[in-house]
């Protein structure tokens, strides 16, 4: 029956995280954020389980009364594409982070796009971020194909909320599941932060039992370390906390029906946290496979192919340099290399590093889930309006400034995390404090890359650079001696003795007249190219130049409009 299952796997650049807890605290130290802690017995020790006497199979395959992969409605040779969600692969930090709800997410539209019949996530965490697990439950919930989850490990905190998320769990013997309370990553969270985490967390965990047909109390009991839950012989409601089974038997005895206590499965002041079996007991777990092979044989499919969807070359790349410190560093390599070709010119060289290290910035802000199609479409719009003001328009600089602004804009907004913009505005009960923290590393991170960029244009600006359409706010100074030509026969901005004076204020000569202004009328050759910027020959002389106009391609003919402080303004005249 299982003679024609093909396996085929992405092992490629599988980018395990090394090192222990120690190692992977430092890598995560300086992100601000709340994360699902590891609870259970680390935290308050989950207690035995007295479970109840029902017979259950020697071998456990679909447990009576369980038809959540029944439910499934899979072919008999089924498509399957597993996604792994462990610490050790599919993630950056080592735990759920926005780097593994993007993987995810990418990985689950990929399973649309070519039609598979069932995603298994193979589950195997510490927990993680809660804004990333609610992430990649959104994902499922969106996604029409099956998703079941394979818990082969752990599935603490983060990794038991996603597990509730799929359509049906599943757990290899001696796994476990649970323990999902939120703690702070760098400290305790505060009374009023703790309340709303926990109510965040009880309505998540209800909502996702109530759709997939979950124990309710045994989900919220790994949240909440209040709640004691009981298990009676209703057959209609198993599992109660005490407050709704107080409430049952008030409602229940006028009827003579009040339903009795069987066992307790969570005692106050503890964060439940099962094993395996015990999953499988109460009605979480569907089966307890060994492997895949046995868990195709429980469900009685033989799949067609099993692809092992895992991180790619270029993944594992974006995932070594998505840092935002790295993004940062991108983005200032990036005005770097502007504003070089800007004062150098003729050379290229400037625009093409500018141009390549944004398209990777832009790249890793992609993956990582912080930049969307409408960073995109401003940096689009920014380098549009930005070469009709260098090639088409050159003047007063609206399109130039606009142009700036826009890539500016798309810059910043690449570090805000998707989704998590609107917490800035809400307060009260209705704000996420998770979602806060989150934008608050991204709001950082954006204004050390602002104040970086600002400080850069205003040292360009004082050494004299020309900004599509902001060169008349170029600082310029008193020259005074004559140009003489340099080592390499350059006359530029060499200056012997300066003096501060009026913005864009011509250098003078010893009669009071432009140390330039005897080349005005003359002719002579460009030596580079004019875009605007760029360099003329003149009697055999190398000066700084600037286009009238459009570009001026090297050996065309030129003539000397005007001088200024360091150069001179020339228009093309014909070919060389």
């Amino acid at each position: 029956m299982m003679a024609n299952r093909k396996t085929v796997r992405r092992t490629r650049n599988r980018g395990v995280a090394r090192g222990g807890p120690e190692r992977r605290m430092q890598r995560i130290c300086g992100w601000p954020a709340i994360v699902l802690g590891l609870i259970g017995s680390l935290a308050a020790g989950a207690e035995p389980l007295k479970l109840s006497s029902n017979d259950r199979p020697a071998v456990p395959g679909i447990m009576p009364g369980n038809d959540h992969l029944k439910k499934l409605g899979l072919p008999v040779n089924p498509r399957v594409m597993v996604i792994p969600v462990t610490d050790r692969e599919s993630t950056r930090y080592g735990m759920i982070d926005p780097w593994q709800a993007k993987f995810v997410a990418r990985r689950l539209d990929e399973a649309v796009a070519a039609k598979y019949d069932l995603v298994i996530l193979e589950i195997d965490t510490n927990g993680g971020f809660v804004h990333s697990c609610q992430r990649i439950n959104r994902a499922i919930a969106e996604c029409p194909v099956p998703t079941i989850a394979y818990i082969r490990g752990t599935a603490f905190s983060g990794g038991a909320i996603i597990a509730h998320g799929c359509r049906a769990v599943v757990m290899e013997p001696g796994s476990t599941i649970g323990g999902a309370q939120a703690v702070g990553l760098l400290g305790d969270l505060g009374k009023d932060e703790r309340e709303k985490m926990r109510e965040l967390l009880v309505t998540t965990m209800h909502a996702l039992c109530e759709k997939n047909g979950y124990p309710a109390p045994i989900a919220q009991g790994m949240v909440d370390t209040s709640l004691r839950v009981y298990e009676t012989d209703d057959p209609r409601h198993r599992f109660m906390t005490e407050a709704e089974l107080e409430n049952w038997r008030k409602s229940e005895t006028v009827r003579g029906r009040a339903p009795n206590v069987i066992s307790t499965w969570k005692e106050p002041d503890t964060i439940l946290t099962l094993t395996s079996q015990q999953a499988y007991d109460c009605g979480l777990a569907s089966c307890l496979p060994a492997d895949r092979r046995a868990l195709f044989a429980a469900m009685g499919v033989a799949p067609a192919v099993v692809f092992e969807n895992r991180l790619t070359g270029g993944e594992w790349l974006a995932r070594f340099l998505g840092h935002p410190i790295f993004m940062v560093l991108l983005a200032i390599v990036a005005v770097v290399a502007f504003i070089y070709e800007l004062k150098a010119g003729g050379h290229y060289v400037g625009y093409f590093v500018s141009l390549l290290c944004l398209i990777l910035f832009f790249w890793l802000a992609f993956l990582g889930d912080s930049a969307g199609w409408l960073e995109l479409i401003l940096f689009l719009a920014g380098i549009v309006l930005l070469g009709v003001e260098l090639f088409v328009l050159p003047g007063f600089g609206v399109a130039g400034i606009s142009g700036i602004g826009f890539m500016l804009l798309a810059i910043l907004a690449a570090f805000i995390p998707a989704g998590t913009l609107p917490a800035l505005f809400q307060s009260g009960p209705s704000s996420n404090p998770f979602e806060m923290q989150v934008l608050t590393s991204g709001l950082t991170y954006a204004a050390v890359t602002m104040c970086s960029i600002l400080i850069l244009l205003v040292v360009a600006l004082w050494m004299g650079v020309r900004f599509p359409g902001v060169s008349f706010l170029s600082l310029k100074t008193d020259v005074a001696v004559p140009p003489t030509p340099t080592d390499a026969g350059t006359v530029g901005a060499s200056v012997a003795s300066a003096t501060p004076v009026a913005l864009a204020s011509e250098p003078k000569d010893d009669d009071g007249e432009s140390a330039l202004r005897v080349l005005v009328g003359k002719e002579g050759v460009a030596e580079t190219v004019l875009r605007p910027s760029g360099k003329v020959r003149i009697d055999g002389v190398t000066y700084d130049a600037h286009s009238e106009g459009a570009w001026i391609e090297p050996g065309a003919r030129i003539r000397v409009l005007e001088a200024r402080a360091s150069e001179v303004v020339v228009r093309e005249i014909g070919p060389g």
